[in-house]
């Protein structure tokens, strides 16, 4: 008989401190990047990646919903949840190979022996990634509108950028830390330390990439981050280099000014 769990992620809008987590619940402290925190919920399991990612298994929504105030509460603080992904899993023993994936119905078949904890925590992952990725991807298209404000702004003021505040340094700085935070929190680059131990976990886990399209999305977002980058690279250039001819302007008058005081008292 073929049995069904639905898998649903969502993103919480920023980091999650598990080790608070773990350590107000008194629990093992994850210490892999790529492990969850695995907390039951009304018999449940719930998956929690540093990333800000929540995974659930079999959950409703008023399930979801109540967990997430229960946290909510316990870390005192509020999530802005709003971004989510889902794949079905069916469970049969009868398919052809150990699992794949129906693309028209987004669902992974996959035989029993191999819904292990760490089958089920390497599913979590990639879906965990997918929505914490689309959280990048929409500040990403934030980050184009911002550029165009900005150039729109230093071409409104362009007789004062050298007196003008340098944006540009900020958002720049801004831009660098976001494409940080996609590399090392969410380690997009890298795979689990598992996949290099067993060929069936790299291989579910190169299949789970393929479908959420991981590498792709990544390029797409690597490449908008280097265009923003360039584009404030490049009005950092003009504000200084603004601010540079001001001050030789500057010292050209203090000279001169100098040059007639020096006439005067002749």
């Amino acid at each position: 008989m073929e049995k069904e769990i639905k898998v649903k992620a969502f993103d919480a809008g920023e980091n999650i401190d598990i080790q608070i987590i773990a350590a107000k619940l008194q629990l093992p402290i994850v210490t892999k990047w790529e492990m969850p925190l695995i907390l039951k919920y009304n018999q449940k399991d719930v998956h929690i990646y540093q990333f800000g990612s929540f995974v659930f298994y079999d959950f409703t929504d008023k399930e979801i919903k109540d967990f997430i105030d229960y946290l909510e509460k316990l870390l005192e603080k509020e999530f802005k949840v709003k971004i989510e992904d889902e794949i079905y899993i069916k469970i049969n023993d009868n398919i052809k190979n150990n699992f794949y994936i129906d693309y028209n119905t987004e669902t992974l078949y996959i035989k029993d022996e191999f819904i292990t904890p760490d089958m089920l925590s390497l599913i979590s992952l990639a879906i965990s990634q997918s929505v914490a990725l689309e959280r990048y991807e929409q500040l990403s298209d934030d980050l184009e509108e911002d550029i165009e404000e900005t150039i729109d702004k230093y071409n409104r003021y362009k007789h004062f950028l050298s007196i003008m505040r340098n944006l540009a340094v900020g958002k720049a700085l801004k831009l660098i830390k976001t494409r940080h935070e996609i590399v090392s929190d969410i380690m997009i680059l890298d795979k689990p330390s598992i996949t290099w131990e067993w060929n069936i976990y790299d291989e579910l886990y190169e299949l789970l990439a393929r479908f959420f399209e991981l590498n792709r999305r990544y390029r797409i977002l690597s490449h908008k981050l280097d265009s923003a980058l360039e584009s404030y690279t490049v009005l950092n250039e003009i504000n200084e280099g603004s601010r540079a001819n001001f001050l030789e302007l500057l010292i050209v008058i203090l000279i001169v000014f100098e040059i007639i005081m020096a006439f005067l008292h002749i």
